[in-house]
């Protein structure tokens, strides 16, 4: 019997990773030259930024980036307290360890971490990365609290010049069900993204993503290395319940595609298939990856990963973009019969409406659609207002030389 999703609203969980150009802190010098001077001062630039994040009263923690054989005396290991650095990280505040140190793990944190981006900014300046520890879906319902003090806590120690983004820095949204993710709850997001990407939700972000990005539109969820002949990937599809949870009609259109992302045997396979796709055209990543993420107890968990949008320091785009993707999860993760519904909907719009107009039906029709309270959690008035800010300017969220805007 091919599998189905069972649960009216299952229960989320998130973590969220907020790419930016920090400014160095120009009066700190270390002594030494070249490379071992330079990983110093991104280390440096770590620790102010979690310290920030740990006055502000949230638990932090910074990746330390030289082994101790590469620098002996490396501040920034030698002076931090007792039960404070686990291997290639450290913790600011030990009173928030957890006495078996076992169990004790970077992603119970708020963790600052290094990233490669190209940016404009002076060559000092430093790539990073803000990793939030899992949340669970009523961070969204309360307001967003703890996501609104990091945003406050990372900008206040960046001015005066200010955290810098570009269309580089991405805001990536990691989601699975507290339960654990299943193959047909990914089949069923991917098939969703294969029609609102181009439609919605790149028509939410900065225009300039398309390019950072490849719509799943652009897949074939062709396996990789795989011969398959086409009778056999309908019958394997078949088998999955491809025709459950599709209307005919978008088989008719789409069947080839959406066969093959049926007929993936597994998470890892799914994988594969979107990820490959993309690398043998030469294209940008696509929009949808899936990752493995350490839960709170240290153990391995699969999510979704959500790549569409650039980076923000507004905490009310951060907020509804983070409420719309968990509202499409909970969307696919309906029973096979209202997803089958729903999709046939956002088909015949996609199908019948202009790519600039059809953003709006898409968004009410996944709005009315979520199970449970969550449709409150998605502000409609601020995403008309949010697009018609996209369609005027470049990138809402940035300033002059590229200076991440906060919301006032």
């Amino acid at each position: 019997m091919a599998p189905t999703n069972v649960e009216e609203d299952v229960e989320l969980q998130f973590g969220l990773e907020l790419e930016f150009v920090a400014p160095p802190d120009r009066y700190t010098s270390f002594g030494y030259s070249g490379f071992i001077e330079r990983v110093l001062q991104e280390e440096a630039c770590f620790f102010r930024l979690a310290k920030q994040l740990n006055d502000a009263g949230l638990p932090a923690a910074f990746e330390l980036c030289l082994t101790e054989r590469e620098c002996e005396d490396n501040p920034h290991r030698i002076e931090a307290p007792r039960r404070s650095i686990f291997d290639n990280w450290r913790v600011i505040d030990p009173a928030t360890t957890i006495l078996d140190t076992k169990t004790t793990h970077k992603y119970q944190y708020w963790l600052v971490k290094p990233e490669c981006l190209d940016s404009e900014v002076p060559r000092t300046w430093i790539s990073t990365e803000l990793n939030s520890p899992i949340l669970n879906q009523v961070e969204v319902q309360n307001g967003f609290p703890n996501v609104n003090r990091a945003l406050k806590a990372i900008s206040n120690e960046c001015q005066p010049h200010g955290a810098h983004i570009n269309s580089g820095c991405g805001l990536h949204v990691h989601v699975s069900p507290v339960s654990g993710l299943t193959n047909i709850q990914a089949k069923c997001v991917a098939a969703m993204l294969f029609l609102i990407d181009d439609h919605l939700l790149y028509e939410l972000c900065s225009r300039n993503r398309r390019e950072e990005h490849s719509a799943m539109k652009q897949t074939t969820f062709a396996p990789l290395r795989q011969a398959r002949s086409g009778i056999d990937i309908v019958r394997r599809a078949t088998a999955a319940g491809v025709n459950n949870y599709l209307p005919k009609s978008l088989l008719d259109q789409y069947g080839s595609q959406m066969r093959n992302l049926w007929e993936t045997n597994g998470l890892w396979d799914l994988s594969k298939a979107v990820k490959g796709n993309f690398l043998l055209k030469g294209k940008p990543r696509s929009t949808l990856r899936v990752s493995i993420v350490r839960r709170r107890d240290g153990m391995p968990s699969n999510t979704l990963e959500f790549r569409h949008a650039q980076s923000s320091f507004s905490h009310k785009f951060v907020q509804q973009w983070t409420a719309l993707i968990l509202g499409i999860f909970k969307v696919a993760c309906l029973p096979a019969a209202k997803y089958k519904r729903i999709m046939l909907w956002l088909f015949n719009i996609t199908s019948t409406t202009p790519r600039q107009d059809a953003w709006l039906p898409l968004l009410h029709t996944i709005r009315n659609s979520v199970p449970g309270n969550w449709a409150e959690e998605i502000d409609v008035a601020y995403w008309v207002e949010r697009v018609q800010e996209n369609r005027t300017k470049a990138e809402p969220d940035v300033g002059a030389g590229g200076i991440a805007l906060m919301d006032d």
